[in-house]
């Protein structure tokens, strides 16, 4: 899965079939550069999601599924993440008390 903008506190739940072990790897990136990453494992009830949880990484840009074991497949949802502001964003908004600031010396 790749994000059209870095995102931030990314996780996501899987539901996988009655299955009990590792049923993949998530490796994360940011761009081209790999963050890590971290064996999916299930406890072999397909009632229960599993959490992937990535929050602790910032500036992520794809999601990657790898080694998947689990002939049923797996079903991903409750996606949470933040969108990192981009630094023409923070520039903005300096500029912008920068001339609140020039403005309130004036009057």
């Amino acid at each position: 899965m790749d994000f059209t903008e870095s995102v931030t506190g990314l996780s996501f739940t899987i539901n996988v079939d009655n299955y009990l072990g590792v049923i993949g790897v998530a490796e994360w990136f940011s761009g081209a550069t790999s963050l890590g990453t971290r064996d999916i494992i299930v406890d072999g009830d397909a009632l229960t999601p599993i959490n992937v949880d990535l929050s602790a990484f910032s500036n992520v840009t794809r999601v990657q599924i790898t080694n998947v074991t689990d002939d049923g497949g797996f079903g991903y949802n409750n996606f949470q993440f933040s969108a990192v502001p981009e630094p023409s964003t923070f520039a903005l908004l300096g500029l912008g008390a920068v001339g609140l600031a020039a403005r309130r010396r004036r009057a």
